[in-house]
């Protein structure tokens, strides 16, 4: 069996434990994660975490835009945190000697995973976006927050309601107008302690499975000779990510569709 097809047979298996384990919140056919297209004018939605609680992980990526051309598949690294809260530095650098991308030399970027309370759906989703993107959006939490001080110098925006849209080549934050209806405040409240499992939602390959995509990357994207040390160790070595659970959850190799094939 080629590669190819021992990747699609794993990526099925993966998807038939997932619907066993778990029924999805949503309604059909709607992703846990908010979609760019779904922002194009502006997305309600209730805050859950403070920027401080946004979970952070590091994802490798090699491609070009124009023309659209993949040199390496998107995947998570294996040397990211695994929950909040995380020690920043220490996970700043790649990790040679835990993720084979990283001994690879393949591109890698941070990204961070917004939860919200999606008011339309009544539960939570979450934004996965890049380093540039939660710099601008935090930039517009604060200016929120700043505001709304000036008349309640203990307001907070955790539980409160914004429009999450697009705003030129970036996202931003915006207030809301929008009431929430008392059964939906209390439902927020219980959710905001209550987070998700973002290994599950970072969604974390095994080492096997994350050496064979380092395989198939375009010549002179990857150096592949780094790879024999981690060659052979089995489904889940090195990684303590069980696979993911919802069945909402996509692979990060879907992120295109997430992101709607956007240049940023």
């Amino acid at each position: 069996m080629s590669i190819r097809d021992q990747l699609k047979k794993r990526e099925q298996e993966r998807e038939e434990r997932k619907n066993q384990t778990q029924e999805s919140d949503l309604p059909e056919g709607v992703s846990r994660y908010i979609q760019n297209r779904e922002l194009k004018d502006g997305r309600t939605f209730i805050i859950l975490d403070d920027p401080d609680d946004w979970y952070f992980y590091y994802v490798h990526e090699d491609s070009s835009f124009s023309p659209r051309e993949t040199y390496v598949k998107k995947h998570s690294c294996l040397h990211s945190p695994r929950d909040i809260h995380a020690n920043f530095e220490k996970y700043a650098r790649p990790g040679k000697s835990a993720c084979p991308s990283c001994a690879a030399g393949v591109k890698r970027k941070l990204y961070f995973i917004v939860r919200l309370f999606d008011v339309e759906y009544g539960t939570w989703r979450v934004f996965d976006t890049k380093e540039f993107h939660v710099l601008n959006l935090i930039e517009a939490y604060d200016k929120i927050e700043k505001t709304a001080r000036k008349f309640n110098k203990n307001y907070s925006l955790i539980g409160d309601v914004v429009t999450l849209r697009k705003s030129d080549k970036t996202f931003t934050l915006e207030s809301s107008d929008f009431e929430v209806p008392a059964e939906m405040s209390e439902k927020v409240k219980a959710m905001i302690d209550d987070r998700p499992n973002y290994t599950d939602l970072a969604y974390f390959r095994s080492v096997d499975d994350v050496v064979a995509i380092v395989e198939e990357a375009a010549e002179g994207h990857a150096d592949k000779s780094a790879l024999a040390a981690f060659r052979n160790q089995g489904a889940d070595a090195k990684t303590d990510a069980p696979q993911g659970k919802d069945d909402s959850v996509k692979p990060i190799e879907n992120d295109g569709d997430r992101l709607d094939n956007l240049p940023f």
